[in-house]
């Protein structure tokens, strides 16, 4: 698996959608400018031309509509994504396991781009920070831990299965700012990494 399907495939785990129906897959965001930022990595990794791509608006989110067959197929039979509503059943591709720091971090930081966020939470009496996702999915944050353990974090699971929202809970502090340092490198989302530098800042201010 290369960098920009790695990029992908976390765009549409998080905020992405495979019609059951038609050969369509489509990703929903708040920004326009997001969107078309992800159509060159569609355009580079697959060789398709404009034709396949549609950017519009609906119920004040913009999505983009992905029109393929070949690439319904490669996600759905490849890589195990679901097609139509089985939030309940994604996992993340076992293959992201045998890949290089690199495109782990292309899929992770696609995945807190798509929904997450970067922000701090108390524990047992201290204040930590956390890669916070609203999720419905346990076994998603599970699966997400257990990749950021493969690459050297600590993390723990945090969330509550009757409000249904999780977060990965990052309690060194080193680690937390390695991981964002690292994460700057790889966003598409202006406003995101914004928030990311900010939220490096008040770490670097706490030592």
């Amino acid at each position: 698996m290369g960098s920009q399907k790695a990029r992908i495939i976390g765009w549409i785990l998080r905020d992405g959608h495979i019609h059951s129906k038609r050969n369509m897959i489509t990703v929903v965001q708040k920004y326009k400018s997001v969107l078309k930022k992800l159509i060159p990595d569609f355009q580079d990794e697959f060789r398709m031309g404009c034709s396949h791509f549609g950017v519009y608006i609906m119920n004040n989110c913009w999505r983009l509509r992905i029109g393929s067959a070949f690439i319904k197929f490669v996600f759905t039979e490849l890589y195990g994504i679901p097609a139509g509503c089985k939030y309940s059943k994604i996992r993340l591709p076992p293959i992201l396991f045998n890949t290089d720091h690199s495109t782990r971090m292309f899929f992770l930081t696609a995945v807190i781009e798509g929904d997450g966020s970067f922000t701090f939470a108390k524990a047992h009496g201290k204040t930590y920070s956390m890669v916070s996702f609203q999720l419905r999915n346990e076994t998603f944050v599970h699966s997400l831990c257990e990749l950021f353990k493969d690459m050297g974090f600590h993390p723990a699971k945090c969330g509550s299965r009757i409000r249904g929202d999780y977060g990965i809970l990052l309690k060194r502090g080193n680690e937390v700012f390695r991981f964002i340092q690292d994460a700057l490198l790889y966003m598409v989302h202006e406003i995101k990494k914004r928030r990311a530098l900010e939220h490096l800042e008040i770490l670097e201010k706490s030592g």
